[in-house]
């Protein structure tokens, strides 16, 4: 049974735990049959590890959009943040110009859920990115920071689509990406035990 399968048999097992509890109440002469079957367990299935990529594919990754278009430079600075910050994909898209600090302390701040507020720290790598992404477009304290062409800002999809491009342009060069499943999440969880690495890119 696949991991579909086994969502899908617990849901039913949950309704039918549900009307049993109820005819429990209503027909208290038939609790050993409904104990019986109360007693049948959930189906346990493992949950998919997160993967993660190396040092040299997530580099692959980040160096893969071409540096000359604009929206190559987009994506390098997008996704580049994406990995340096761990953001989710609806905070990414929710950055805005006037939430980068580009002096000596380069930080970003990230719009979460619950109007929660975030600042993080940016690497100079990063912060130089973004510093050579800012004049390709309107430097406006609300302008989305990584906006699509008509200068709104992105979608989760569009995030999605120009990760899946630049994976397929760094497979040329690092070959096993071949085949890999890469989401935004992957991109922004770090490899085990590679925190100090991690920082110095």
């Amino acid at each position: 049974m696949n991991v579909s399968e086994g969502r899908s048999r617990n849901a039913r097992l949950a309704a039918i735990r549900s009307f049993l509890h109820y005819a429990a109440l209503k027909a208290p002469t038939a609790l050993p049959s409904i104990q019986s079957v109360l007693a049948i367990p959930l189906k346990r299935f493992e949950r998919p590890m997160i993967g993660f990529l190396s040092q040299a594919e997530i580099a692959a990754v980040l160096n893969a959009p071409d540096r000359a278009s604009w929206c190559g430079q987009r994506d390098r600075a997008m996704l580049a943040t994406l990995y340096n910050t761990g953001a989710r994909v609806s905070e990414l898209i929710g950055m805005r110009v006037g939430d980068v600090v580009l002096e000596r302390s380069a930080s970003v701040r990230i719009h979460g859920k619950g109007r929660k507020e975030r600042i993080v720290p940016l690497w100079r790598s990063t912060a130089a990115q973004i510093r050579r992404w800012l004049p390709r477009i309107n430097t406006i304290p609300d302008q989305p920071l990584f906006p699509n062409r008509s200068s709104g800002r992105m979608t989760r999809s569009g995030v999605t689509d120009r990760l899946k491009l630049a994976c397929k342009l760094a497979t040329a060069r690092c070959p096993q990406l071949a085949g890999r499943h890469i989401s935004p999440h992957t991109v922004d969880t770090p490899p085990p035990c590679t925190c100090s690495r991690r920082g110095s890119m």
